[in-house]
């Protein structure tokens, strides 16, 4: 078996749903990874910590992680046993409608900002 599993849910021209499970045997800092859509993460069982820059993300249960297509970021995991998320990945079109350039919203999605991410509200 290999590092991921991922099991298609939904597959739309808007948004893709995806179960992604990880086995988390890598327990130092990944490689860099970048994604292809923007995603939204929802982590429903483990934990793993997102590095951004200089900024960590710990994702676990009741979190929500925001991925922007293209932004470079790095995984590793504390402790064993891997992890499962719900990912959404958005169109273009889907997103600029939930997030319109000019809302606040805007800066979660379109912006490598990552003091903005954390500020916006």
């Amino acid at each position: 078996m290999s590092e991921f599993a991922v099991h298609s849910l939904l597959k739309t021209q808007t948004i893709t749903v995806q179960d992604v499970y990880c086995k988390g045997s890598c327990r130092q800092l990944s490689a860099e990874e970048s994604s292809t859509a923007t995603h939204l993460v929802f982590p429903y069982r483990g934990v793993y910590v997102r590095h951004l820059g200089q900024d960590q993300a710990v994702a676990e249960a009741n979190q929500v992680l925001f991925f922007n297509a293209g932004e470079g970021y790095r995984v590793r995991h504390p402790v064993a046993g891997g992890d499962a998320s719900l990912t959404l990945a958005l169109s273009e079109s889907l997103l600029h409608e939930i997030a319109p350039r000019t809302s606040c919203l805007a800066r979660l999605f379109y912006h490598g900002d990552t003091e903005a991410r954390r500020t916006a509200g």
